[in-house]
């Protein structure tokens, strides 16, 4: 086999997104929700979330850019 890689996780910060950068985001996170749902839908048509309630709901709100500026990082 090949060398192993070393992954090293940054911290999260805002960057500017183009638009098929924003797409591909956006692709993303609906995968994201829809898998976590389908899990969720398994976990409860199994029995092992007996007694739990609840709902989650996911959105992407695009937030306009102020011209020549990029976001700030949190």
């Amino acid at each position: 086999m090949g060398k192993r890689a070393e992954l090293k996780v940054l911290r999260p910060r805002l960057v500017p997104l183009n638009a098929e950068g924003e797409r591909e985001a956006i692709a993303l996170l609906a995968d994201s929700l829809l898998d976590a749902a389908g899990k969720r839908r398994a976990d409860v048509s199994s029995g092992a979330l007996r007694g739990a309630s609840g709902s989650a709901t996911g959105g992407v709100v695009s937030l306009p850019a102020k011209a020549g500026k990029a976001p700030k990082a949190a």
